[in-house]
């Protein structure tokens, strides 16, 4: 288990919005139930435990570690409808200098029932299914579809809970784990809380789809020292471990990015490419769906198209003539019809919440294409794409990175600010 893990730290909340934490005490761990309503119904915050990760892999250096439990309620007033979907986030900001960063986050994104599970952390501080509950570091209980997180590998993370088959969320209590990793001696983070809602219209009783911020200051304990025959979060033998692999492989332990292909048949020789590229990227722990490996039975293609992009983590536009075409509108509408509706949907989602879309389509020329091939409301020059040169992990390294979301470099920490003498 993790160091310290009997003893969660407090949360202390300094300015109360319109979410309110339940303080943990950290003497007999006890909960101070003082729950708070936020707009369209309440969201009910229990308290976070904050366990120090001790030893902190070599990987992370002037970075301290820290495994987080958040426990939350969607708790709806009985006049209040229930709800087609809810979002719940919290991000990070350091009181001194530096920045967090949440390296991982559970659940991730759900799209079939979940029974419960456990994790340990990986040497990577990633977490990875355990078999062993007991001696696992986060427990997850079971989790129902359809849940999307975002922000993994930034410094705040939101969980998107959706309902499915017609059915409404299930109200109740949902519980999350964060893997977050401060500045050397950071003792207090700033930490904010949103939540959003969604009600037809008909339904919403005068209440707002969004509740304005809450924020408050996070404890972070510093970690003990080691105690012989104690078991940390992740093993000394673990930290140091053996060399990491060189190049961007897939972190140990992390569920396999799913990515969907969106491509033009422009030609055969274009179509064996695509299909190429699909399989490196299964070689190189993606989980990637295209059109060529689903035609065993008649489909409707415009329904499959749609679950794909919407439950893929990343959507891979691959540029060629046909697909600049098809995206910038310069075809008969009789014409292309598939990937007309493919490009009609990603407009749509890029739009309709750009702050997510823009993250997950990633425009990629594969060996022999050009920029200009990749449609304008991708941004080809004033956002990023990503240049395959061939298909080996140094020649799609951007790309690699970018799905596996590992940086090239390290932030190195601020140093002590510099004292300047007045001016004569």
């Amino acid at each position: 288990m993790p160091a310290d893990a009997g003893q969660p730290a407090v949360a202390q909340v300094a300015e109360v919005a319109q979410v309110t934490l339940v303080l943990a005490d950290d003497g007999d761990k006890q909960f101070d139930s003082a729950p708070s309503q936020v707009p369209l119904g309440a969201i009910q915050l229990g308290g976070w435990q904050v366990t120090s990760v001790d030893p902190v892999p070599a990987d992370f250096p002037a970075q301290d570690a820290y495994l987080v439990k958040l426990n939350y309620d969607l708790a709806l007033e009985p006049e209040v409808p229930g709800l087609r979907w809810f979002e719940f986030g919290v991000s990070f900001s350091a009181l001194a200098d530096g920045l967090p960063a949440v390296l991982d986050a559970l659940p991730r994104n759900v799209v079939e029932p979940q029974g419960p599970t456990a994790f340990s952390l990986g040497r990577h501080l990633g977490f990875v299914s355990s078999p062993d509950v007991a001696g696992s570091d986060a427990q997850l209980p079971a989790v129902a579809p359809f849940v999307d997180v975002f922000g993994v590998g930034t410094a705040g993370v939101r969980w998107r809970h959706v309902s499915r088959d017609g059915h409404l969320v299930r109200p109740g209590s949902y519980t999350a784990w964060i893997v977050l990793v401060v500045p050397t001696g950071s003792d207090k983070l700033e930490a904010e809380l949103t939540a959003r809602y969604d009600l037809a219209p008909d339904d919403a009783l005068g209440y707002r789809p969004a509740n304005r911020p809450a924020r408050f200051q996070l404890s972070l304990p510093q970690a003990p020292a080691p105690q012989p025959g104690h078991r940390g979060s992740v093993s000394a033998s673990a930290a140091a471990g053996p060399p990491a692999p060189a190049g961007p492989a897939v972190p140990t332990g992390t569920k396999a990015p799913r990515v969907f292909i969106s491509y033009a048949h422009d030609d055969q020789r274009h179509v064996d490419a695509v299909q190429a590229f699909g399989e490196f990227l299964l070689q190189n722990g993606i989980d990637v769906h295209m059109d060529r490996w689903d035609l065993n039975f008649r489909r409707d293609w415009y329904q499959w198209a749609t679950e794909q992009i919407t439950t893929a983590d990343f959507v891979v536009v691959v540029a060629s003539p046909m697909c600049r075409m098809v995206g910038n509108g310069e075809i008969e509408n009789t014409q292309r019809r598939g990937l007309q509706s493919e490009m009609s949907l990603l407009r749509e989602l890029l739009h309709a919440d750009r702050a997510t879309w823009l993250r997950r389509l990633l425009p990629v020329v594969l060996p022999g294409g050009t920029v200009s091939d990749i449609p304008l409301f991708l941004q080809p020059q004033t956002a990023d794409h990503y240049l395959v040169a061939d298909f080996t992990v140094p020649g799609a390294e951007d790309l690699l990175r970018a799905i596996t979301g590992q940086t090239p470099h390290l932030r190195p920490a601020i140093g002590a600010r510099v004292n300047l003498p007045p001016a004569p």
